[in-house]
């Protein structure tokens, strides 16, 4: 809907610049309203909680701690992570990659089996995803779904397209497969960090009481370093755990 808006805004503007104006002042504000245009448009791509293109879930609803993990599954790292949130009875929402689900179906079913929630994360997740119609984009979210659902027997609700982007065409092709997109409102960056401490400190500092949808990646060895201290911070604070709901 906002999309839509800041079309019709720079539309008009044109129209009015090369119709009404001339000269100078026609040049002024034709350039002036497309630079206004690039970069409202470059900050609704790239910002998914802006809701720019279409709604994306990115605050928990009932003021809970919610952990997201992108990216995987992966070998090394997912088992660890599930072995954490099993010993503290915390449920996530892991967003997966179709061709990892291939390569580790049992993982995929491992995750499925302890109760948490698993969304899609596009099928192969590179940056042609970004520039795909909204009918490629479907097919590739429908190949990772049906990867999914052939190991778990649940269909997919959920999808976080990757890299957090988002254009008309990913709306289009989410909206037709009546999926709900999945944001954020707190990304600490773990794939940056190498230094354990220095996430758990961005995760100690940051977490908000009143509801945080955590972005982390199940494949970074620093996050599963952190991931009990920052579960028993959070508890110790009083927050509790939840996960997004099976609609």
């Amino acid at each position: 809907m906002k999309f839509r808006i800041l079309l019709v805004i720079y539309l008009l503007l044109l129209v009015i610049a090369l119709v009404l104006l001339s000269g100078t002042a026609m040049w002024i504000l034709s350039v002036a309203s497309s630079l206004f245009f690039i970069v409202v448009m470059s900050y609704g791509v790239t910002t998914i909680k802006s809701n720019f293109f279409l709604h994306s879930v990115a605050h928990p609803p009932d003021g809970t701690v919610v952990l997201s993990f992108d990216d995987g599954p992966d070998p090394n790292c997912t088992p660890k992570v599930l072995e954490i949130l099993d010993k503290y009875q915390v449920k996530a929402i892991f967003f997966l990659i179709g061709k990892e689900v291939t390569k580790y179906p049992a993982l995929v079913a491992k995750i499925h089996a302890e109760g948490h929630l698993i969304g899609n994360h596009s099928d192969a997740h590179d940056l042609t995803f970004t520039f795909k119609s909204a009918s490629q984009v479907e097919q590739d979210l429908i190949q990772a779904n049906e990867k999914i659902s052939k190991i778990t027997g649940s269909s997919i609700q959920y999808v976080r397209p990757p890299f957090g982007i988002t254009n008309p065409s990913i709306a289009k092709a989410i909206q037709r497969l009546r999926m709900i997109s999945v944001g954020w409102n707190f990304r600490p960056k773990d794939t940056n960090f190498k230094d354990p401490e220095k996430l758990l400190q961005v995760l100690k500092s940051k977490t908000k009481p009143s509801g945080t949808l955590v972005l982390l990646h199940d494949r970074i060895p620093a996050t599963v370093d952190v991931l009990e201290e920052y579960i028993l911070f959070c508890k110790e604070k009083g927050m509790k755990f939840g996960t997004l709901k099976a609609q």
